[in-house]
């Protein structure tokens, strides 16, 4: 089984080269490169119509803060930290416990197969930072962003002599037939992206 390579820098795409091929009743792998830009340009055209993203990314933003009991973010799927510029200073000196805030998380959050994320950070206004510092670029959020975190176990193994290498770019894998090129792994906390299936070896880009 043989699941076709993507063009450099073709990442998070909503469906595999194999489910377009599907869709599209052709075969062969002649025209893969147009197709994989194809998918491409159609999953980047989605994120633009939604103005938010349907894959995971970890990435630190700052926000100004204009109303101090609450921060409106994009799309959030956990906080790994909250840290505020109390003086103004640009250093993020003051770290916000999870006791000093709460999150909005309708259903049962952005893991679920059905979850919404999380839009709305709160500063608690019982625990002992009840107010944001408001002014310019004064919060600062460590977290997983996009719209959903749902993951499923493929029932594949990778590298079963071994652990993936950190550096790794290819693996063996114990069933080629329950993975395509153009979905996404979580290797333990890394995501990684599929970019070829063959002989029973994946290709991926790592750290996407």
């Amino acid at each position: 089984m043989t699941s076709q390579i993507s063009p450099s820098g073709i990442l998070n795409t909503y469906a595999s080269i194999a489910d377009l091929k599907t869709r599209l009743g052709i075969g062969g792998a002649a025209g893969d490169g147009p197709l994989w830009n194809a998918l491409y340009a159609a999953s980047r055209a989605m994120d633009a119509y939604c103005n938010r993203h349907f894959y995971s990314r970890q990435a630190v933003r700052i926000f100004d803060v204009t109303d101090t009991a609450q921060l409106t973010v994009p799309d959030l799927i956990s906080i790994t930290s909250l840290r505020e510029d109390a003086d103004g200073d640009r250093v993020f000196e003051t770290v916000r416990e999870t006791s000093d805030y709460v999150v909005t998380i309708v259903d049962t959050g952005p893991q679920a197969l059905t979850a919404t994320p999380i839009t709305r950070i709160v500063a608690d206004p019982q625990g002992p930072r009840p107010a944001f510092t408001p002014g310019l670029g004064r919060v600062q959020v460590d977290g997983e962003w996009g719209y959903r975190a749902h993951t499923l176990s493929t029932g594949a193994v990778l590298s079963a002599g071994g652990p993936v290498g950190a550096a790794s770019e290819v693996a063996p894998i114990s069933d080629a037939s329950l993975i395509e090129a153009g979905q996404t792994l979580l290797i333990d906390s890394e995501q990684a992206f599929v970019k070829l299936v063959s002989n029973g070896e994946v290709t991926l880009t790592r750290g996407v």
